[in-house]
């Protein structure tokens, strides 16, 4: 079910978003590929083997996100495996919210980005709950527009901090994300371009605490019917941008 999205995003896999969610009733979150089967570790997370029995990925701790900006760890949500499919629940003591975004990840065997990316998606979740810090690029609005001065080229020498979301869609549905994405582009260009080593890391993280507020803004705007749905795949083109877009 999730082939198409994990060929493009590596770790990621697409989020369920469940209203009304019953506590205790499994819900679906992952199909592997043919050839290949999981079973639940003691840990509690997934491990995917192949024919031979063979390690070729895993799923990480089953998180269920109840609100944006709300990464509950404690909400006791666990897997399952039916056959070769895998479901997620939360637990039947635990009082159900009004929705539940399920959000596996799945770190392939030896993929040292796909853990990167994995992080990334979580570190989205908690930072989307701080307010943002100021950039280059002014302060957020009710609508984070595309800046100005933004030069849009594919053929640019550091393209993608000229491409809007690199390697992932630049929307979702109504959701327009270029603005967001020309932003942390624009930040990253700005503050990090011939920057002395030691201080990438840290201004890098200074661009990305501003990406998961502007997305939200945007998903506010246009997908307000959808929002935690938008909030939830706007996670997972931030952990694409984070930690795809060049520095240098």
């Amino acid at each position: 079910m999730n082939v198409p999205w994990q060929q493009e995003y590596g770790a990621l896999l697409a989020p369920a978003t469940v209203t009304d969610p019953v506590a205790g009733k499994p819900y679906l979150v992952y199909s592997p590929p043919e050839g290949t089967s999981p079973r639940v570790a003691p840990d509690g997370t997934v491990v995917v083997e192949d024919q031979t029995g063979t390690r070729v990925g895993s799923l990480g701790e089953p998180l269920a996100y109840t609100a944006f900006g709300a990464v509950n760890l404690l909400q006791r949500s666990a897997y399952s495996v039916r056959g070769r499919d895998v479901y997620q629940a939360l637990h039947p003591s635990t009082p159900a919210p009004a929705r539940v975004t399920f959000a596996p990840t799945l770190i392939r065997t030896g993929s040292a980005e796909d853990t990167e990316m994995a992080r990334a998606y979580q570190r989205y979740f908690e930072a989307s709950a701080r307010p943002a810090q100021p950039d280059p690029a002014g302060p957020s609005t009710a609508y984070v527009a595309v800046p100005a001065d933004y030069i849009y080229d594919v053929n640019h020498a550091r393209r993608t901090l000229h491409d809007y979301c690199s390697f992932s869609p630049d929307s979702w549905g109504n959701a327009d994300f270029r603005g967001p994405c020309a932003r942390h582009d624009q930040c990253i260009e700005n503050n990090l371009w011939r920057a002395p080593e030691d201080r990438k890391q840290h201004r890098a993280a200074v661009c990305d605490a501003d990406l998961p507020h502007d997305m939200h803004e945007n998903c506010q705007v246009y997908s307000r019917r959808a929002l935690q749905s938008c909030e939830a795949i706007a996670g997972v083109y931030f952990a694409a941008v984070s930690v795809r877009t060049g520095f240098y």
